[in-house]
């Protein structure tokens, strides 16, 4: 007799299918990474949704940065497939963030914390994924 998975079964076994491929697919996990540190210490000293808001919007340029660099280290404008995904994540992005503040536009400090951290993990993101890629090619070439 077959076993019957639930689709709350079925998505467990793809998550983990996924993080035991991820090594495989150049894609690696983020546990520590200084900014992330850098934003619970933060949080940690400064409890309150406005002051962890702004430990949260404190990390946006920083994030910005590290996307820049590894843009750049990536080939940056020379790039023109990377240029044009860029391109086309920047209009995504803005669209999201336009939607991000729709969304969370309710009263209470605590909507605008969630905003921030939406804005925050959309740059994060795209910084982590070109961070991936760029040491996935300079392990590979």
């Amino acid at each position: 007799m077959p076993i019957q998975l639930t689709w709350l079964n079925r998505l467990g076994l793809c998550c983990i299918a996924i993080l035991l491929m991820s090594s495989h697919l150049g894609i690696k996990s983020v546990k520590n990474h200084p900014l992330d540190q850098y934003l619970d210490t933060c949080m940690q000293e400064n409890p309150g949704t406005t002051s962890e808001r702004h430990c949260i919007e404190s990390l946006i340029p920083q994030w910005k940065a590290q996307l820049l660099r590894y843009y750049l280290l990536l080939g940056g404008d020379q790039n023109h497939r990377l240029k044009t995904a860029q391109n086309a994540w920047e209009t995504y992005a803005t669209a999201q963030a336009q939607y991000f503040e729709q969304k969370y536009d309710l009263q209470g400090t605590m909507y605008a914390l969630f905003l921030a951290d939406a804005r925050l993990q959309l740059v994060r993101r795209r910084a982590l994924q070109l961070e991936s890629d760029y040491d996935f090619l300079k392990e590979h070439h």
